[in-house]
């Protein structure tokens, strides 16, 4: 009898302990994946600080690249689009001291610029599109180019592959709706630009496998088709006339003079700031004001140097010449 009472007891508890094991199994599997808590890299916290930008001012070929660098012991002031916000930022999340944007690196935007390429001289060589690394520039090959403005994010890489210079960088206005405290971008932008760039990536790494592929496949053919040999004659001679356009006088001058005007506009920006500081009453020893007062020298020297390489500026070798020749000829009274 007390036999079959404990085998009963017995039997009991360890059915009950099996359920209750179970049931605590189903629980906390369904709370490690309600209650799951994302461990973030130290690598994607400083990441998700930067501006997202993507213009390689910091010598490095994007944000995270440069969030890695920053992990293995770079400065953290190497980024012009971020600014002092930035640096504030990325400082206290490290837990060290803030220091000043080193400005050998560029100079801090007062407002958000975008890219404008004046489609009537768009000859659609594609080079802009490539350069962009945020993919905000729509076109094809011999096909006018535009830029999707709410997706440029200023960071003026599509300017110098440009062969015609028909593209500018513009100041965007202000207004109520897109205005934010002292942030490079706001974080839904960076959000965005910061996917767009990383599928570019994964898009052109594709591209470059196919593009492999296609030459292996190619490379068993001892002669090209016709039609390719023609598609290549003509992408050549485009690029020819491209190149005969952007060495022109008038080009080179019409060049010179949107540099000239797009230095000015930093300087009045630059001086602005500077303004701005002052009424302000900040004193002359404030890391702010010293920034400020930089900015506008180098600012100054800058359109100095662009506006001493006016291509239709008379050489003074050309002016001495001219007046020997002036003076020789009242002397022989020719």
């Amino acid at each position: 009898m007390y036999d079959i009472f404990f085998q009963q007891t017995f039997y009991l508890t360890l059915i009950t302990i099996t359920s209750f094991c179970i049931i605590s199994g189903f629980i906390l599997s369904y709370a490690s994946i309600k209650l799951k808590v994302e461990v973030i890299s130290a690598v994607e916290q400083i990441d998700n600080l930067l501006p997202q930008t993507q213009c390689g001012q910091c010598s490095y070929s994007g944000c995270k690249p440069y969030a890695q660098a920053i992990v293995e012991g770079d400065v953290i002031n190497k980024c012009p689009p971020g600014g002092q916000t930035t640096i504030n930022s990325l400082a206290n999340l490290l837990g060290i001291e803030a220091v000043n944007l080193d400005m050998s690196y560029g100079i801090p935007k007062e407002r958000k610029t975008v890219a404008f390429i004046r489609e009537d001289e768009c000859i659609g060589c594609t080079k802009c599109i490539q350069a962009c690394p945020v993919d905000a520039i729509l076109g094809a090959a011999k096909q006018m180019h535009t830029v999707i403005e709410k997706e440029c994010t200023g960071c003026d890489l599509c300017i110098d592959p440009c062969p015609v210079d028909c593209i500018d960088i513009l100041t965007l206005e202000e207004s109520l709706l897109d205005w934010s405290w002292d942030q490079p971008l706001s974080i839904k932008s960076a959000d965005i630009a910061k996917k767009r760039f990383e599928y570019q990536k994964e898009r052109r790494n594709n591209e470059a496998d196919q593009k492999k592929l296609l030459q292996i496949a190619s490379s068993n053919f001892e002669s090209k088709d016709d039609k390719f040999v023609q598609a290549e004659s003509i992408i050549q001679e485009a690029i020819k006339q491209a190149a005969e356009k952007k060495s022109s006088p008038e080009v080179g001058y019409a060049r010179f003079l949107r540099q000239v005007a797009r230095s000015k506009d930093q300087l009045l920006n630059a001086n602005k700031k500077l303004k701005k500081l002052k009424k302000l009453e900040f004193s002359s020893n404030d890391d702010k004001y010293k920034q400020a007062i930089a900015a506008v020298e180098d600012a100054r020297i800058r359109l100095a140097a662009i506006e001493s390489s006016n291509p239709r500026k008379t050489k003074p070798t050309d002016r001495s010449e001219k007046n020997e020749e002036t003076q020789k000829k009242n002397k022989t009274g020719v």
